[in-house]
């Protein structure tokens, strides 16, 4: 049995881009029906060589390829709120820390850890303070300038 990480995102991404993890055990414990993969994600601004505190524990079952898959992008992005002009440097750090879990009998079953790599997030729309999936009339007075256009819309 061997837990390991099989994908990883690009050393710099894009917040607003998927930035995938996959998590994969080798063994049979996977076909346990109470099985689940884990992550505890960190990030955190400043340099490479600091490290976060566990902001997030993400869990998934496994899907039919026995693989965990966590997309940390929707998380890391929702931290990049300041100003392109308040914060030129618009960079989180982010890593995972992975394991799984499942029930024998009634005690559960932790693997050891592994750990990814750190790697970047860049905010690539850092231009206006907005909040994601904000609705429209709460958006910034820059709002209007992206919205001139027909008032009907039509498809084929």
């Amino acid at each position: 049995m061997s837990l390991s990480i099989t994908q990883n995102p690009a050393t710099a991404s894009l917040a607003q881009s998927p930035m995938a993890f996959t998590l994969s055990e080798s063994g049979d414990v996977v076909l346990s029906s109470s099985f689940q993969y884990f992550t505890d994600l960190y990030y955190w601004t400043g340099s490479l060589n600091q490290s976060g505190s566990i902001k997030y524990q993400l869990v998934k079952y496994p899907n039919s390829s026995r693989v965990g898959i966590f997309d940390v992008s929707r998380v890391i992005n929702s931290t990049l709120q300041d100003l392109r002009q308040t914060n030129p440097s618009n960079v989180k750090f982010y890593k995972i820390d992975g394991y799984y879990r499942y029930l024998s009998g009634s005690s559960y079953v932790t693997s050891s850890h592994v750990e990814s790599d750190v790697y970047k997030a860049l905010d690539g729309y850092g231009l206006f303070q907005e909040a994601i999936n904000g609705p429209i009339y709460s958006k910034s007075p820059y709002w209007p300038m992206m919205s001139d256009g027909p008032v009907t819309q039509s498809f084929y």
